[in-house]
């Protein structure tokens, strides 16, 4: 055993081959056979057993004369049954790297290179025949001229091309017949569709959330969230022409609305930085930054319906993006560059067609592959006592609806004294949130929040941007007081949430300032005072204070937050809606 390259007597137990610990010998990652010269190394699942007869089967044999033998066709290291002595399982067996071909949705032709590795110690061995299972769907690129050689302790590649172009779904094998067994590597999926017709106009995405809230007695809750990652809806108003665009649409709905779809996030372009050049695993892009670039997701480099390359993101920086297989295609500077999701149309679509050769429909597409894990954060927001603080304005649109809600019963015996009682000891106020964002970054920040709060479950402080109280006197260095104009608050709100945070804002543009009212009291019929938690760092004349509004403490009213990209995907409205609660 000396005299073999790598082998150490006292690196492997006959223990460690035989029996339920087989499964030990599985590879964990990407690894080359060549590599594997020595049997202290981790070892790959072997795909057949030596003992199995050599087959003989000449170039372009069938399948059936690829398995007249009576032994297994697979067998693991250390199976009893085969008699392997101490050795055995690693060495004279032909390996193959990786074992089987799995490629899930397939959007666009791959290849990928499979590594047949020769461990006998001693002899050379040949590759006889090879016979595909596949139905067309898949082929060996340039196969070498059979029988092939691959000598003692050397390997063998070949390319494996799969293709859209063959059957929607694959699952087959390829048989390599070697002199000394046989290799056996499945090879499986599903091709998808890549709908590339680009919005001319904005669009709508939606994210759903899936939040239980249980409610108290009192008015208060508690809140489950039901969903990691909300799920993503987008809804386009596509118009096209009669024609040829037109027609191959309208086809590939005909045939195959019930299939999975390979759409671009458009809103998340960039462009390749410089030519794309066919077996690039990786290339350079204008930016990576603020979009939704996933690694072990889907990106497509396109140019047209017909030319472009989907591939899976193995790493990225900001500003090149490496892929786990090598682009198909070659592609000039300025090609765009997309995050790709995997989509369905869960429903029947609608349109409206013009008199004369133009036509609109409408498309809900529900993503299949927003399930991410690293999205949600609030880093880049304000916060108050553990708690997102959202200070950024409010859009508007019009006028925004409002409710005050508090549980009541009502006790009517139809024929006497009607008396309607309440266990809450406060109302919740509900109102329309919605947010205007003008930078990539400033809306990958807020789609990252909104991810945080999972929907109704996590609360969050937000300022009612409305003049709540008016200040009577002036803010005073040193003081706790606030006097305004006399609202109730001392009868009614009595310093209770979410009414006893407040915010003040200045016309000079002096920093804001959050303040806890701690009590407070009536002056006279026209004012009341405020006593704060905190004092008042500078003097400020009344003139000088621009605000003071309330910061209720809230969660969204609804699980679903609406985006809307406007033309040009820069900026975007994030609608919802907000309701206060009781602490």
């Amino acid at each position: 055993m000396a005299d073999y390259p790598g082998f150490a007597t006292n690196a492997v137990a006959l223990t460690d081959f035989v029996g339920a610990t087989a499964a030990r010998l599985k590879p964990t990652g990407s690894l080359s056979a060549q590599a594997l010269t020595g049997i202290g190394q981790p070892v790959p699942e072997l795909i057949t057993s030596s003992n199995l007869p050599a087959l003989g089967v000449p170039a372009g044999g069938s399948r059936q004369a690829l398995t007249q033998s009576n032994q297994p066709r697979n067998t693991y290291p250390g199976d009893t049954r085969q008699g392997l002595g101490a050795g055995d399982p690693w060495f004279e067996k032909i390996i193959v790297l990786p074992k089987s071909l799995e490629l899930g949705l397939l959007l666009s032709t791959r290849q990928d290179v499979l590594e047949f590795y020769n461990s006998d110690r001693r002899l050379d061995h040949e590759l006889q025949a090879i016979v595909n299972n596949t139905g067309g769907g898949a082929s060996v690129l340039s196969p070498p001229a059979l029988p092939e050689t691959i000598g003692s302790q050397s390997s063998l590649t070949l390319t494996v091309e799969s293709t859209v172009d063959g059957p929607s779904s694959v699952d087959g094998d390829f048989d390599f017949s070697f002199d000394l067994h046989l290799v056996e590597v499945p090879l499986s999926f599903t091709t998808i569709v890549l709908w590339a017709l680009r919005p001319e106009q904005g669009y709508d995405e939606t994210l759903e959330s899936l939040t239980d809230v249980i409610p108290k007695v009192s008015g208060s809750e508690q809140r489950v969230a039901l969903r990691d990652n909300p799920r993503q809806f987008f809804d386009f108003l596509h118009r096209w022409q009669s024609g040829e665009e037109r027609g191959f649409y309208e086809s590939l709905l005909f045939d195959a609305q019930e299939r999975t779809f390979g759409l671009p996030v458009w809103h998340d372009e960039t462009e390749a930085s410089s030519s794309i050049a066919s077996l690039d695993t990786v290339i350079n892009v204008a930016s990576t930054d603020y979009a939704d670039f996933r690694v072990g997701g889907l990106a497509v480099i396109l140019e047209s319906q017909d030319a472009f390359d989907v591939l899976t993101i193995d790493s990225l920086t900001s500003t090149t993006i490496t892929f786990s297989s090598p682009v198909i295609g070659s592609y000039a500077q300025g090609a765009s560059v997309l995050p790709l999701r995997q989509v369905i149309m869960p429903g029947a679509l609608s349109g409206s067609r013009f008199p004369v050769n133009l036509a609109d429909i409408r498309i809900r597409f529900m993503v299949l592959d927003n399930d991410v894990g690293s999205l949600a954060s609030s880093a880049a927001f304000d916060s108050f006592d553990g708690k997102v603080l959202l200070t950024d304005f409010l859009s508007i649109s019009g006028t925004n609806s409002e409710t005050f809600e508090r549980e009541l019963t009502l006790i009517d015996g139809a024929t006497g004294t009607v008396l309607q009682l309440s266990d809450w000891s406060r109302g919740k106020h509900g109102r329309p949130m919605e947010l205007f964002t003008r930078s990539r970054q400033r809306s990958w920040e807020f789609r990252q929040l909104f991810h945080f709060l999972h929907g109704r479950q996590v609360s969050f402080y937000l300022p009612t941007h409305d003049d709540d109280l008016v200040p009577v006197l002036p803010l005073t260095t040193s003081s706790f007081v606030l006097e305004i104009a006399n609202i109730g608050y001392t009868d009614s709100v009595q310093s209770r949430s979410p009414k006893n945070l407040i915010r003040v804002t200045f016309a000079n543009g002096d920093a804001q300032l959050v303040r806890t009212v701690v009590s407070s009291a009536v002056v006279d019929a026209d004012r009341e005072t405020l006593t704060l938690d905190v004092a008042w760092p500078s003097t400020y004349a009344v003139e000088d204070v621009s605000r003071i509004e309330f910061i209720e403490l809230v969660r969204q009213d609804s699980d679903v937050i609406t985006i809307s990209h406007e033309p040009g995907f820069m900026s975007k409205r994030f609608a919802t809606s907000v309701k206060s609660l009781i602490a």
